[in-house]
């Protein structure tokens, strides 16, 4: 007769049992019961607990008093020692989450790249850092180390578009008017003319629309080619402000004078 391991010689011929948890046949069917959350102890039942135990009361007793677990009573006894002792603020900081990709070098070397061309986008960024950190990061990390850096995210604010020559006299002009007093200020008018879109258009509009009926026409902006516009002229002075007056067709500098003029 054979023998296996793991089994008694008592002349049987079953195969050996498999080693492995032992399983209730009698268990009820169903899920698991819920994990039971550790208990969130105040201030007063921590003094209690310490004072228990400093008192001689066994630990056992102790948890079943407080409903809580042996290991819950070593780490307030150990933590209570420790501040004792002096040396729990000297203790360093556990990190919390996963550790971060980009170190100070990183940092630096994403500020250059936005700081080089601030117009591009962050996932360009992101390809740029790729080849620093040697992993790939997510366009809203990209953000969230900008704004580390101490960087933000603006909408492109609009300027007229002058050329140096213009800022060179604009400048002049304005260093020989800085010796200019209150009188000299008051006979000077102010004057400047703007274009108004009869018809206008924002390029922001959201529509909510089903998948695949956002070309229906009652899902679309209608745009003209050529909008109507109208032009308006204005100004201002020490006293106040003039009419706005309504003008036909273009306006120059020529146009300006003659209608002073007038």
């Amino acid at each position: 007769m054979k023998k296996y391991p793991y089994h008694s010689d008592t002349g049987s011929d079953a195969m050996p049992r498999k080693r492995g948890r032992k399983v209730a046949r009698d268990a009820p069917a169903g899920p698991p019961p819920p994990h039971k959350r550790r208990k969130r102890l105040s201030a007063e039942e921590k003094r209690a607990m310490l004072s228990l135990v400093e008192s001689g009361t066994p630990r056992a007793q102790i948890c079943r008093s407080f409903d809580v677990v042996p290991s819950t009573v070593t780490r307030l006894v150990q933590r209570a020692r420790r501040r004792a002792a002096g040396v729990m603020d000297s203790r360093p900081a556990r990190p919390v989450g996963r550790p971060r990709l980009l170190d100070a070098r990183g940092l630096r070397s994403l500020r250059r790249s936005v700081l080089a061309a601030p117009h591009d986008s962050l996932a360009t960024y992101s390809r740029a850092l790729a080849s620093v950190i040697g992993a790939s990061l997510s366009t809203p990390s990209v953000g969230r180390y900008l704004r580390r850096c101490g960087m933000r995210t603006y909408r492109v604010a609009r300027k007229p578009l002058t050329s140096e020559r213009n800022r060179r006299l604009r400048l002049a002009w304005a260093n020989a008017h800085l010796g200019w007093s209150v009188a000299d200020w008051r006979r000077v008018l102010f004057t400047d003319e703007t274009t108004i879109e009869l018809r206008s258009e924002c390029h922001k509009v959201f529509v909510h629309a089903p998948r695949g009926r956002r070309l229906d026409a009652r899902n679309t902006a209608k745009s003209v080619k050529f909008a109507q516009k109208a032009m308006y002229w204005g100004g201002f002075c020490y006293g106040g402000t003039t009419d706005l007056l309504h003008l036909n067709g273009n306006v120059n500098a020529a146009v300006c004078v003659q209608d002073r003029s007038a």
